[in-house]
């Protein structure tokens, strides 16, 4: 009987020992297994109920009953009610305060495993935390890049279509030689012929726009030169449409000085040196006098 009750509390430990394992190994997601600490604990519940055992099959004489002797786990459940009671509380007690310590131990082990676990999620996270800053990082970068390509872009159209407004500057300009001021003494009005002043100017293929500029600038020059000469001591009596120079001449320059403020730095002094926007001036100033686009009044005849 004393053998029997034994081995039910020792399943009854080991089964409560497992579940105890099994419930702190699913807290930390792990395959059960026993503790170190919960064997220790196993083994001392068993020496104990075994120590228990053996001093309860003690042979017990008790002199004031009957002259047989009896062992005291007989003597014990011969006992009292009251006394079996407090008998069995505190071996339960003992045991209770065991486990209370084994369990304390445990759940410190358990919340200490919690922090760690914890600390490297925060690390984990600090970690995930900075690979977003690079990626914000890179696609700061990326969006830098893509503005400079596009502003890049931007400014090599800028450049191909001020070339082209540049050529086509050019262009007009050598064909406008055909447009001629005609001019007579102010004795030979009525006598036919009159000499004539153009603007000598040919675009010459293959040749660089820079320096087609600077040629059609020192062009220009001269026919003013020529102009003035021949309006000292001379009639105008005939002159291309004052319209047509503006469109073919002044408005293709025009927008090439426009567009020159979408160049690049580099591109900008590159034009800054052909002094576009002084030539325009120039045009401008000799579009608007009046003396190059009117017939002399001494000529007797009207625009």
């Amino acid at each position: 009987m004393t053998t029997f009750f034994v081995l039910i509390l020792i399943s009854l430990l080991i089964l409560l020992t497992y579940k105890a394992t099994d419930l702190s190994q699913k807290s930390q997601k792990k395959k059960p297994e026993l503790n170190a600490l919960v064997i220790v604990g196993f083994i001392i519940t068993v020496l104990f109920i075994l120590g228990v055992s053996l001093l309860g099959n003690l042979e017990y004489c008790d002199p004031q009953a009957a002259p047989d002797c009896t062992t005291k786990f007989q003597a014990f459940l011969d006992g009292p009610p009251n006394e079996i009671g407090d008998t069995l509380a505190g071996l339960a007690g003992a045991l209770a305060f065991l486990w209370i310590i084994i369990t304390v131990i445990l759940q410190s082990k358990e919340l200490s495993e919690q922090r760690k676990e914890l600390k490297r999620t925060r690390k984990e996270f600090k970690k995930m935390s900075k690979a977003q800053d690079q990626q914000v990082h890179l696609l700061t970068m990326q969006g830098e890049i893509f503005q400079e390509e596009q502003s890049q872009r931007r400014q090599i159209f800028a450049k191909n279509n001020l070339d082209e407004l540049l050529r086509s500057f050019c262009l007009n300009l050598s064909k406008f030689k055909e447009q001629e001021w005609h001019f007579k003494l102010p004795s030979q009005l009525k006598e036919p012929g009159t000499s004539r002043v153009s603007i000598a100017y040919r675009l010459r293929e293959g040749n660089s726009i820079e320096n087609e500029i600077l040629q059609a600038r020192e062009c220009f020059k001269k026919f003013l030169s020529e102009l003035n000469s021949a309006l000292n001591y001379r009639v105008l009596v005939k002159f291309p449409a004052r319209i047509e120079f503006k469109l073919s001449i002044i408005e293709p320059l025009l927008a090439a000085v426009v567009e020159k403020d979408k160049l690049s730095e580099a591109e900008r002094i590159r034009v800054n040196r052909l002094q576009i926007s002084l030539f325009l001036e120039e045009l401008r100033e000799f579009h608007e006098d009046r003396n190059f686009w009117s017939v002399s009044e001494q000529s007797g005849s009207k625009k």
